[in-house]
């Protein structure tokens, strides 16, 4: 099978999604994305310079993205997201794809940021042996383990009271700048989270609300914002206990 190898393009969008979204149904990670989804992916990556395309006989059979940060601090952490359509899996698609992502964030990163040392990341599901399996065969190492707890839809949540002096509202447009500056401050110890500047708080937390199905909360105190709390929405008997390592290549 010959393999053609471009950088993605806006055009690709639908394909990429239909593509994700296949595998989607054979790994059930509980993480369904859209073609706008992907539209926002694709707007907030390097494109051409930080993505691949690859395909056989005209179909689209595997993709990767380079995920930069706008401002990294100490280090320069760089995500690498793909995929194998599954018709196409274990046929070293995904060993040849992930090097190439690599080099292109080493490339991306020598122009932006030459002065910090780079961590080119991925993530993995632990339950997907085949992925684990390509990371650690291409020299990646578990890093960080990231948990997520799920309550099924109907289900009712123990009731604690708002404390005194707080106040939870939904979020909205006039409460951007607050949100951004609480959200900077909360996260700036916190690894691998970057500092969201003025034009990203308000599209981050909008496409939240919209597209993922997320809800934030400020939480205000006199009149002011104290925290925020996120939640998502998720689909009736997805799993909610898996483990995922992010692996890391220094």
């Amino acid at each position: 099978m010959e393999l053609v190898w471009r950088p993605l393009t806006m055009a690709d969008i639908p394909a990429v999604a239909a593509l994700y979204n296949a595998a989607e149904a054979v790994d059930d990670t509980g993480e369904l994305l859209s073609e706008e989804d992907f539209a926002q992916s694709f707007g907030d990556s390097d494109l051409p310079g930080g993505s691949l395309a690859v395909l056989a006989d005209g179909r689209l059979v595997a993709y990767g993205l380079v995920a930069l940060r706008d401002n990294p601090v100490g280090t320069h952490r760089v995500r690498l997201d793909g995929m194998v359509h599954p018709e196409h899996r274990r046929a070293g698609i995904g060993l040849r794809l992930l090097p190439r992502l690599a080099a292109l964030a080493r490339d991306l990163h020598v122009a932006r940021h030459p002065a910090l040392p780079l961590a080119v990341c991925t993530m993995v599901e632990s339950r997907s042996e085949g992925h684990v399996a390509l990371v650690e065969k291409l020299g990646f190492g578990a890093d960080r383990h990231f948990y997520e707890l799920e309550v099924a839809l109907g289900e009712s949540l123990a009731q604690v009271p708002v404390p005194a002096g707080y106040e939870i509202v939904p979020f909205s447009a006039a409460r951007d700048e607050e949100v951004r500056l609480v959200s900077n401050a909360a996260f700036a110890q916190h690894w691998g989270v970057g500092r969201t500047q003025p034009r990203g708080m308000g599209g981050v937390v909008h496409q939240q609300l919209a597209v993922r199905s997320r809800i934030l909360l400020p939480g205000v105190v006199g009149g002011r914002r104290g925290g925020r709390v996120r939640a998502r929405a998720a689909l009736p008997g997805r799993r909610g206990d898996d483990r995922r390592p992010r692996a890391v290549d220094r």
